[in-house]
């Protein structure tokens, strides 16, 4: 915390308390690094007046500007949401024997790389679609029947039409 003199600065007279800006995320229940980003991509309310003062390198808060950035968190929260899946990555099919394993990653090469290497059978990817984590627990619940066991399921033909189809539809690939 500092104290600091301000003539006039901001409309301020007196003595002002300022605070860094990990503790004004402490304050306003955010953590540091997402008050930086967002002081980054809009450093300024509606009105221009910036949410902070520059001291050097380093980012002042007085009472008034905490008031204005808890708002202006408000007023993002506010805002209506992205509706429909958001892809994050992609939900894989790979087959180690008699089983097949249907997983999601962010970065499937790397993932299945990494499966390969622990693995003393050869690793066959049978197919990739983009998706998300929810989607690929859809697709654990439509097959719960034949779970082995975790994210491993029995190679039966109704597991195996279900990655065909949509191969043929386009929906998936398979590198």
């Amino acid at each position: 915390m500092t104290n600091a003199s301000i003539s006039g600065s901001k409309k301020h007279r007196g003595t002002l308390v300022l605070i860094t800006a990990d503790e004004a995320a402490l304050v306003l229940g955010v953590k540091e690094a997402w008050l930086r980003a967002m002081l980054l991509k809009q450093p300024c309310d509606d009105d221009g007046v910036p949410f902070f003062i520059q001291a050097g390198r380093t980012k002042l808060f007085d009472a008034d500007d905490l008031l204005r950035v808890r708002r202006h968190i408000q007023n993002i929260e506010a805002e209506p949401k992205e509706h429909g899946p958001r892809v994050d990555g992609h939900v894989y099919f790979i087959r180690r024997g008699d089983f097949i394993k249907i997983g999601w990653s962010s970065n499937w090469q790397y993932r299945i790389y990494h499966m390969q290497t622990s693995s003393p059978e050869t690793i066959i990817v049978l197919g990739l679609m983009p998706g998300t984590g929810k989607q690929e627990k859809a697709i654990h619940r439509e097959f719960a029947d034949l779970r082995h066991q975790g994210e491993w399921f029995r190679a039966e033909p109704e597991l195996l039409g279900f990655i065909e189809q949509r191969l043929a539809a386009g929906l998936m690939v398979r590198p």
